[in-house]
Formats: C-alpha cells, structure tokens, sequence
C-alpha cells in the first residue's frame, strides 16, 4: 500500500507526511509514504491525502519563506500555487481531503481519523504519541536551509523528515496573513481565486 500526500504547499503537507512516516515506524503497518504536490502519476498508486489550506495563508508564507524568489509578488505567487497544486487535481479522486485549520482545532481525533478512512487500524494513543512527535519535530536540529546543509546530522533529518525551518514561517498562525499581506493583496487573491473559497468554505474578507 502507498499513501500519497499531494496538495497544496505550506499547507501542513511535511507534518502529514511525517504523521503516516512516524505511524508506520512505531507500529507492525506496512505501507510507503511519497510526498508530492502537483497531481502527476505517482497519485494513482494509492490512497491519496489532498492537502488544503487558506489560499491567503499560504500565500504569505510562500512570501515568507522565498522572499528573493517571490519578490512580494502576490499575483505570481497565488498563481503558482494555484495552477499547480490545487488546480491540477481537479475532477480527480481524492480519498481524503485534510484540511489545515481543521487539524489544527484538534489535532489528535483529526489524525486519527483520516489515519481510519485509510483503513490503518490503530489506537487512540499511538496517534496521540505519533501526533506530538511529530510536532515537535520542528524543534530538532532540522536543516535551516536544505539547500545548505551543514552537518550529517541536518542530512539524515533533512532525508528523514524533508523538514527544514525554513518550513515553519510563522508558527503556522490561522489567519496570520491579515499580518503580512496588505488590503490590496488580499482583495486581489480573493477576486482572482474566488472559487477556490467557494470550494473550500473560506470566509472571505472583502
């Protein structure tokens, strides 16, 4: 069996892949986990997690996290994400679709229960233990940059966990783009995207 996180980016998608990962090494399951975000062939090997998160918060840490890329440049930013990671799994078949803020409002019985639509069967408690490991992996000596690591130990975490603190640009605040993204930004992302909102049930604020 394989299990194929995809979806869209800076939306909890290392998190998720480290939550299937950990499971699987603390528990007698068998099965593989790939991390991709674009819809391509690896997609229908398995069961798929499509990964969704505010559109408006994804785009800021996009900002946050490649400044010298994006430039500030909202409009090539939500484009990117959109045309290819939402868009491209349209019309396609997804077996489970996590939703960040969903998580985040309660992490444990969210897990568990997409770990159960999979028909992994396992306990309450091992979620709970994997969930917070896998939480913390964040404060481990993770790869600042993985284009620049520094150390054997950055290596194996970084090969590990595909996790680096460039990841983590604002503690994964909701909302937080009300913060770093100004009116104008945020009333164009909301126009251009408008059905990416209807879709997902985000509350728009203009």
């Amino acid at each position: 069996m394989k299990v194929i996180i995809g979806g869209m980016g800076l939306s909890g998608s290392t998190l998720c892949y480290n939550i299937f990962r950990v499971l699987r090494d603390n528990s007698d399951l068998d099965y593989e986990v790939i991390k991709i975000h674009e819809y391509n062939h690896a997609a229908t090997m398995g069961k798929t997690i499509f990964m969704v998160r505010d559109l408006r918060d994804t785009v800021a840490s996009m900002l946050r996290k490649d400044p010298e890329r994006w430039n500030g440049d909202v409009e090539e930013a939500s484009k990117y994400q959109m045309m290819w990671y939402y868009d491209t799994w349209k019309a396609v078949n997804k077996d489970i679709v996590w939703k960040y803020e969903e998580y985040k409002s309660n992490p444990y019985q969210y897990a568990y229960s997409a770990i159960s639509k999979l028909g992994l069967n396992v306990s309450f408690d091992l979620v709970k233990q994997v969930v917070d490991t896998c939480e913390n992996i964040k404060d481990m000596n993770i790869p600042h940059n993985q284009d620049f690591i520094q150390t054997k130990e950055e290596a194996i975490l970084w090969e590990t966990t595909k996790m680096s603190k460039k990841h983590i640009t604002n503690g994964g605040k909701i909302g937080g783009y009300k913060e770093y993204l100004t009116e104008e930004q945020i009333r164009f992302i909301e126009t251009k995207y408008k059905y990416f909102f209807e879709e997902q049930n985000y509350h728009l604020d203009y």
